[in-house]
């Protein structure tokens, strides 16, 4: 993919979601009557915003220290319908960024994360547990089903909707 095409793509979508390596990132486009703004989000690191995309892609770096432009080459765009969308780093990039409600079965339970508009998050199952926490991010750290996290089972859950 090339910067010409993410540009073209972001001016008739609001963002784009890829996957770098095993990393899930979203740019977003946003316009002022002045100017457009283009925004990298990555899951766990602050946004950087600059004034065009030539100029985020020149001094913007991503996982491993690798400048936004160079990665871009690389880049994954998987289909929806793509299974890749239902991996752990996917969702929680999914949930952490785009606030996107998680419905998963684990151990023929269903399971579902959610968000308050206090910003905090919880993870909820068929039996009537909650747990909550202060954000999203500390969800998919501190959060526990049968005393494992949510990354160490995710290899048996499967992904109803995200």
């Amino acid at each position: 993919m090339t910067i010409q095409e993410i540009e073209r793509y972001l001016k008739k979508h609001h963002f784009l979601i890829f996957k770098y390596q095993s990393a899930y990132y979203t740019l977003m486009r946003s316009s002022s009557r002045f100017c457009n703004q283009y925004t990298l989000i990555a899951t766990d690191t602050f946004n950087q915003q600059r004034n065009s995309l030539e100029e985020l892609c020149e001094q913007v770096y991503i996982c491993n220290g690798t400048l936004l432009g160079e990665a871009i080459k690389y880049i994954e765009i998987p289909k929806w319908e793509d299974v890749s969308w239902e991996t752990y780093e996917a969702v929680r990039h999914s949930a952490i960024v785009h606030g996107n409600e998680i419905h998963f079965f684990y151990k023929q339970r269903d399971y579902w994360i959610a968000h308050a508009s206090d910003g905090s998050s919880h993870l909820s199952d068929d039996l009537g547990n909650t747990q909550r926490f202060s954000s999203c991010r500390d969800l998919f750290r501190y959060a526990r089903i049968d005393g494992k996290t949510l990354k160490d089972i995710w290899e048996d859950v499967s992904v109803d909707a995200c």
